[in-house]
């Protein structure tokens, strides 16, 4: 055990979630998927070894669509003592769904992946973190649904989600039994920084990430960390699309597996479930 694992001993909760490099591509319908190839074993299998490496715990938003087609994907998460949360069954954002289309959608999810694990669902995260002020109306149905957590609101600000002025750690959130986990910045306002993972983990110096962790279990509590599968597969596809499109999909992919391990080093992770709840 390290010196810096020995060091910060308080448990962040770790996610991943889990869909294949292009089903994350806001351009590419659901529709669209059957062209493209799938490589979601690739990446999944070195977050899982990983993982276990270091005995780090962690949720994994599954797709509905890849707990189908994959079900033996699913069995493997749940079997490494990792909680299987939902990530909605066709990763399409919340603003372009109706509440009838996003209740059927994860419930949908909800069902397919609690037949598998025959273990309740009790997370939800939303695909392009996309619970913000004009859809805050999907945490009501989520907690209609039976779920118990989501992770879905940014307290930052860009061009796709976010919510700058919410809070940075859990609080009751819809008619007030569910409990919102946000994904960890520090700042406030328009000045936060991510020190949450994925995107921005890529972007920033390790020791950054680092700090900024540091930061928040000494000024707020436990840290909300999340990645994907296709982050960890430094071979996966470049598809051609705009610039701002390719930053934010292929940018520093070759670094985010060393700094990953780096993290689960020096740092105590487990369950969203864990932080929350105890188990």
């Amino acid at each position: 055990m390290t010196q810096g694992f020995m060091r910060y001993k308080m448990k962040n909760a770790l996610s991943v979630d889990v869909e294949d490099w292009y089903q994350g591509i806001l351009q590419i319908g659901y529709n669209q998927w059957s062209q493209y190839e799938e490589r979601l074993s690739k990446g999944l299998n070195k977050v899982l070894d990983l993982f276990a490496k270091y005995n780090a715990r962690a949720t994994f938003f599954v797709l509905g669509y890849i707990a189908d087609k994959f079900p033996e994907a699913v069995e493997r998460i749940a079997r490494g003592g990792h909680e299987v949360a939902s990530h909605g069954y066709y990763h399409r954002p919340i603003f372009e769904q109706t509440p009838q289309e996003f209740e059927e959608d994860v419930s949908r999810s909800k069902k397919i992946i609690e037949s598998i694990t025959n273990t309740k669902v009790k997370g939800y995260r939303a695909p392009f973190f996309s619970v913000r002020k004009d859809t805050l109306w999907a945490l009501d149905i989520l907690e209609e649904l039976g779920f118990e957590y989501d992770s879905s609101i940014f307290p930052t600000k860009n061009f796709l989600y976010g919510i700058p002025d919410s809070a940075h750690t859990a609080y009751k959130a819809g008619k007030g039994k569910l409990v919102e986990f946000p994904l960890s910045v520090i700042g406030r306002g328009r000045f936060t920084i991510p020190v949450c993972g994925g995107f921005y983990m890529r972007v920033m110096p390790y020791k950054l990430i680092k700090h900024g962790i540091r930061h928040f279990n000494r000024s707020k509590g436990p840290a909300v960390i999340y990645m994907h599968p296709w982050e960890l597969d430094k071979e996966k596809p470049k598809l051609p699309m705009p610039l701002k499109w390719r930053i934010i999909y292929d940018y520093n992919i070759k670094t985010m597996g060393s700094k990953i391990e780096r993290l689960i080093n020096d740092f105590s992770f487990t369950t969203i479930g864990e932080v929350l709840f105890g188990g």
